[in-house]
């Protein structure tokens, strides 16, 4: 069953019929997983979009423990420019150990 739904999503997510909203949603949501490699995809998906929208959820991956996605958000935060700044100035205010010394090097 759960493999059914998984081949459900790649197949909306490849026909376009999910909502770049709903892709964010479901990648920002793959973040949190206990299995790297999804978390590794989820940061590539999201950095892929180059969206603003998808900067929240790339400023949460600068906190992963997975120097891979954390390198990820930080390259794909670097292209976005100044947009990202704002919210990596906010990633200053994190509890996040990890989160606010990424945020602290990039805008040095």
């Amino acid at each position: 069953m759960f493999c059914a739904i998984s081949l459900c999503l790649v197949s909306l997510m490849i026909d376009g019929c999910m909502s770049r909203k709903k892709r964010i949603e479901l990648f920002t949501i793959q973040l949190s997983s206990d299995d790297v490699s999804i978390r590794r995809t989820a940061v590539i998906e999201l950095a892929q979009m180059g969206k603003l929208a998808t900067i929240p959820a790339l400023i949460q991956a600068l906190g992963d423990s997975d120097e891979q996605v954390y390198e990820l958000a930080i390259d794909a935060l670097v292209e976005m420019g100044e947009p990202a700044v704002l919210a990596l100035i906010e990633a200053l205010n994190s509890e996040n150990d990890a989160m606010y010394h990424h945020a602290a090097t990039m805008l040095i």
